[in-house]
């Protein structure tokens, strides 16, 4: 991402481009996988999301939630 368009989406005026779209799998783990435009998996975000299912992001998310 360059510096001009992130300064512009940090002011709100711009976007990130819509590439892809995210899918439910048919396995439980991971249960969704991003695909891109022409319907291939982007692996290197499926690798990033196993390695964050088993942190302890939900666990603070959750405790966050019951204050």
């Amino acid at each position: 991402m360059t510096a001009d368009l992130r300064q512009r989406m940090l002011k709100g005026k711009s976007e990130l481009p819509h590439m892809g779209r995210v899918v439910r799998t048919a396995g439980v783990f991971p249960p969704y996988v991003v695909l891109a435009d022409d319907g291939t998996e982007i692996e290197p975000i499926t690798e990033y999301l196993k390695d964050l299912a088993p942190s302890d992001a939900e666990r603070t998310v959750s405790s966050e939630l019951r204050l």
